[in-house]
């Protein structure tokens, strides 16, 4: 999602000057099945997620006639379906090909609700243009600017092209905002926690009011209105393992400053090397006794993560990160996926490597975690992989890495939202 963002504005720029129905005569998408599914859906899911998550709408926008292009913050895997419950029309949701990678769930998703989808790595301009078709027929547009689920509570970077679209399409823009998801649902979790999570929009700016203001003050607005960081709230999220599993993203230890020898049991994470114990809190802060461990937030360990990543002194040869118990699959769009190995994966500066496969790190174009458990990355021939861990295995250090070593990724700097800078 991430590319299509970042490039965008350039295919804006070349349409703009372009009426609706020369840049689109295709076959419908928006179809009147949409609506059909979107009021069942809605109707199961309201009362699914008020029972079994506590979620409340705050607010909803009950204009069924007019359409509107939803921005939102990204905290769970099923923000769309929370967003969805605040709206009385189908959302038609930009995601990444990576969900779509199952051609049965691709059909599915394509039939009830016509996602717009894109594939990794790629300046994909028919994104843009269903967008534009979308916005034509009627329809609304849900993004998440961000292009990538939080990972410990910090705002990725808002390309320009995003305010760039928002003209184009004309449509009263909706700024919503999720809080409580990071608190219940983290994308390192097992389970989830107990605790407040709800959805509101926050804000309405209509064509006329947002047409005299510049690019820069309408990116700014939309930046600002995004922001949520669920520690600030003090509210409690309670559960005996809040801090399971964390070191799918912590993986160095700010003490004794060595990679993979953290662990975590119920509310606490540990280093096997040094000693250090850290408690994750209810209410989304680190404590410690130690007089070491200076930081609060889980932002502030992640960043010490990336200065690690940039500093470190990479050996010719010597393996940086292994891990064993992988998956390897190919991950084309709309493709059934393919096994491809099954074992150990092993990052030297020069390869990924896994038992009976190797790639050079040279060719990867990009990369990114997905879930918080596996990363998929892409070749400059355009082949696309996913790698599965098990339940512990930490997929964004090799994505950190990436950035770091000379990859096609580091040189072109694909994604903005691992990189090191």
């Amino acid at each position: 999602m991430c590319d299509v963002l970042c490039n965008m504005h350039k295919l804006i720029e070349k349409n703009s000057g372009f009426g609706y129905n020369r840049l689109m005569k295709k076959e419908k998408i928006v179809r009147k099945r949409h609506i059909f599914w979107f009021v069942i859906l809605k109707a199961l899911s309201l009362l699914f997620l008020r029972i079994t998550k506590g979620y409340k709408r705050i607010n909803k926008f009950d204009n069924r006639k007019q359409n509107v292009i939803v921005l939102s913050n990204h905290q769970t895997d099923i923000d769309c379906i929370y967003i969805s419950l605040h709206f009385r029309r189908t959302l038609h949701f930009l995601m990444t090909d990576s969900v779509t990678s199952n051609v049965t769930i691709y059909k599915l998703l394509d039939h009830i609700f016509a996602p717009i989808t894109k594939k990794k790595g790629t300046n994909d301009s028919t994104a843009v243009r269903k967008m534009i078709q979308i916005a034509k027929e009627g329809g609304s547009i849900a993004i998440f600017p961000e292009g990538n689920r939080t990972y410990a509570e910090f705002q990725y970077p808002v390309n320009e092209s995003i305010s760039k679209l928002v003209k184009i399409l004309k449509l009263p823009l909706v700024l919503f905002n999720m809080h409580g998801g990071f608190g219940v649902s983290p994308r390192f979790k097992n389970k989830d926690r107990r605790g407040k999570i709800y959805g509101e929009i926050k804000k309405i700016i209509y064509p006329d009011e947002y047409k005299t203001m510049s690019d820069e003050e309408l990116q700014k607005l939309i930046i600002d209105n995004l922001k949520v960081y669920d520690s600030e709230s003090n509210e409690p999220y309670k559960s005996n393992r809040r801090a399971e599993y964390l070191e799918k993203m912590l993986f160095v230890c700010p003490k004794c400053n060595h990679s993979n020898t953290l662990y975590s049991k119920e509310k606490n994470i540990i280093c096997k090397n040094c000693g250090l114990e850290v408690e994750y809190t209810e209410n989304l802060h680190l404590k410690s006794l130690d007089p070491e461990f200076k930081y609060t937030i889980l932002n502030d360990w992640y960043q010490m993560q990336k200065k690690w990543v940039k500093e470190k002194e990479i050996v010719p040869g010597e393996t940086i990160f292994k891990d064993d118990c992988v998956r390897l699959f190919t991950s084309n769009s709309n493709e059934k996926r393919k096994l491809l190995s099954k074992g150990n994966i092993a990052l030297t500066d020069k390869e990924l490597i896994f038992d009976n496969i190797s790639f050079k790190i040279k060719d990867i174009e990009i990369s990114s975690v997905i879930s918080g458990l596996n990363f998929y990355f892409s070749l400059v021939d355009g082949s696309t992989y996913l790698v599965k861990g098990k339940k512990r295995f930490n997929p964004l250090k090799y994505v950190l890495m990436f950035n770091k070593l000379d990859t096609e990724m580091k040189i072109k700097k694909k994604d903005e939202y691992f990189t090191l800078d």
